[in-house]
């Protein structure tokens, strides 16, 4: 999977599953981008397996496996195309762009810290949803909350 090396994200997520390589021989980098999300419930890589474990070129990886999808700190901007059957917890460093989000019911936090929040898509369902930012929140949809 390549985006663009200086500005491009890419963003995988497993929502069942895991992520890694299915041959042990494959040595080419597979994820090229500035910043790189990954996110499965099962496992990313292969601690038993290592040759099974992903290439990834880039400035910024961020991943996180098993519980819930805490991505913590990210520096600069972030677009967000995310389904997680998880909490969702995210503080960024400038804007938040919120593509699409669902949290499969559960709570969702996003905090920017320097920049503005848009959202096009946010369903929390039952869950809550929790928006700060230090600029503008912008909400160019209907958000979906306490409903399933």
């Amino acid at each position: 999977v390549y985006a663009l090396r200086n500005s491009g994200q890419v963003f995988i997520t497993s929502v069942k599953g895991d992520i890694r390589e299915t041959a042990n021989t494959d040595t080419a980098v597979d994820i090229r981008a500035k910043i790189v999300i990954l996110f499965a419930k099962g496992k990313i890589g292969s601690r038993s397996t290592p040759a099974r474990n992903l290439e990834i070129d880039a400035d910024y990886i961020y991943s996180m496996d098993g519980g819930n999808w805490n991505l913590g700190w990210v520096d600069g901007d972030i677009d967000l195309y995310l389904f997680a059957d998880s909490n969702i917890n995210l503080t960024a460093g400038g804007n938040i762009n919120i593509v699409y989000l669902d949290s499969n019911n559960h709570n969702v936090t996003l905090n920017s810290q320097s920049g503005s929040i848009t959202s096009a898509s946010i369903n929390a369902g039952t869950g809550a949803i929790n928006l700060w930012a230090q600029n503008s929140i912008t909400i160019n949809c209907t958000i979906r909350v306490g409903e399933d």
